[in-house]
């Protein structure tokens, strides 16, 4: 394993983290702080993922298979969420994903500050309670509004010549809480779990809660924790992703979910020297 590229601004973590992956690489991971280790391309293979290849560690490939399979076992009506919307992420990949999610959150902020000038969508908006699924929809960009997709045509993901369209008055502003919203949501190239070859998303286009509530009951038997949680966000500064999979191995994620506790904890706190 190659020396993690940049240091982090809390070493003794770090060295907690890199500790727990040289013991078992199954247990590589970053906080928000410091990078991760390149990842071996002869270790990646890529996994037919229902007529589009996915790129993914080669040891998470025959327990993807045999979740998704004990998935469909168990509720036919899953056989549709079963597929993998990302695997391994590249370098490259990581920072379009970051420019892609910046330019799309500028629109978004500059269309709710324009809502703020309108009483009635604000009340509409306060009066209106999202359910998890509408959530979802809503993230994955699965619904958008004409204004936005108005917005998107016209500024073709150029987010400086959409910056110097707007009022100079709210520039700022509006970078600086667009930035913010993909921090929460895309880390930085290099920093991200996708970025281990261990991570998978779980479909984008098919948004199926109660599968991803089977998953949170069922996926540690196979190998498979939640990596992006409420608790986790002191970690890594991501929001909570239900559909964000990450690989350990079974003995690890059975203790992990055994105890309750976050992959970073696991590792800072070394409770994965009980399991090896």
């Amino acid at each position: 394993m190659k020396e993690l590229s940049k240091k982090s601004l809390v070493p003794f973590d770090q060295e907690k983290y890199e500790a727990a992956a040289y013991k078992d690489p199954l247990l590589v991971a970053c906080n928000y702080s410091f990078s991760l280790p390149e990842v071996k391309f002869d270790d990646l293979e890529e996994l037919e993922n229902q007529g589009k290849p996915v790129l993914l560690h080669k040891w998470m490939i025959p327990e993807i298979k045999k979740l998704f399979l004990a998935a469909v076992n168990f509720n036919a009506n899953f056989q549709k969420a079963c597929k993998i919307s990302s695997g391994y992420r590249t370098i490259e990949q990581l920072e379009q994903l970051r420019k892609d999610r910046y330019f799309l959150k500028l629109l978004e902020m500059y269309l709710e500050k324009q809502e703020e000038n309108d009483p009635v969508k604000m009340f509409q908006k306060s009066m209106k309670k999202m359910s998890e699924q509408e959530r979802l929809i809503k993230y994955f960009g699965l619904r958008k509004s004409p204004e936005l997709i108005e917005l998107e045509k016209k500024y073709a993901n150029d987010s400086e010549k959409f910056l110097a369209a707007v009022d100079p008055s709210i520039k700022e502003w509006l970078k600086q809480e667009a930035l913010k919203k993909v921090d929460q949501s895309v880390p930085y190239a290099g920093r991200s779990d996708h970025h281990t070859g261990f991570a998978v998303d779980l479909p984008h286009t098919i948004v199926n809660v109660e599968f991803y509530q089977w998953l949170e009951e069922n996926a540690y038997h196979y190998g498979f924790i939640r990596r992006y949680t409420e608790e986790s966000r002191e970690y890594t500064r991501v929001d909570p992703e239900i559909w964000h999979w990450r690989y350990v191995g079974q003995n690890h994620a059975e203790q992990i979910h055994k105890l309750g506790v976050t992959l970073d904890e696991y590792v800072i706190k070394k409770h994965y020297e009980d399991v090896l």
